[in-house]
């Protein structure tokens, strides 16, 4: 294990310890603050408190009101639409595996979408492992924003996928946002990945 990660697992180790000593006390200040004072309750109503006796149904300017819906029952998703996010989870967990790396993980971010992509797709993808890698540390974590269906067929589906990138290289961490357009076929009642590119801004 290399220095740059021991010293990485200890810094998170001990953040998290803060982490859980702040919460332990703000956890202890909310039961100490709702405990009942020993004089006995009061009935004075502070003036900035809104309850039953000073509550103003007129409505602010710009805003509306919606009744919520009385009997509507919840529409359940028909097999197509069900299919469809299925598509789309697939797609999301594709894009975020496969950029989100670093150059010390051994090309491990290549190897976990191997059962996501198609036999011929992998063929290519397999071809970056291994591949030399620069000597100064850069570390990528993709996160996908949205994402939607630009076609769909009983076989394939075109995707775009809009995501945010953080970037550290070599301590300076960035942050920029990338688009992606995801090929998926549909092979013995799977949804594959078939190719992917990254769309210029």
């Amino acid at each position: 294990m290399s220095l740059r990660t021991r010293i990485f697992i200890i810094v998170s180790l001990g953040v998290l310890a803060i982490l859980g000593v702040s919460l332990l006390i703000l956890l202890f200040s909310r039961s100490h603050s709702a405990a009942p004072s020993p004089s006995g309750p009061t009935t004075t109503t502070p003036s900035n408190v809104i309850d039953n006796s000073n509550f103003n149904q007129t409505v602010l300017p710009g805003a509306t009101i919606t009744p919520p819906p009385s009997g509507v029952p919840v529409k359940a998703q028909t097999s197509l639409e069900t299919e469809q996010t299925t598509v789309k989870q697939l797609a999301k967990l594709f894009i975020e595996r496969y950029n989100s790396y670093s150059t010390q993980n051994n090309s491990q971010n290549i190897l976990s979408v191997q059962n996501l992509v198609t036999p011929a797709y992998w063929q290519k993808l397999s071809g970056y492992i291994g591949q030399s890698e620069p000597s100064s540390f850069t570390g990528v974590t993709t996160v996908v924003l949205s994402t939607s269906i630009d076609s769909w067929q009983d076989t394939s589906a075109a995707l775009t996928l809009k995501t945010q990138r953080v970037i550290n290289n070599n301590g300076v961490t960035t942050v920029t946002y990338q688009t992606y357009t995801v090929s998926m076929v549909k092979q013995n009642s799977s949804w594959l990945v078939s190719n992917y590119a990254s769309v210029k801004s």
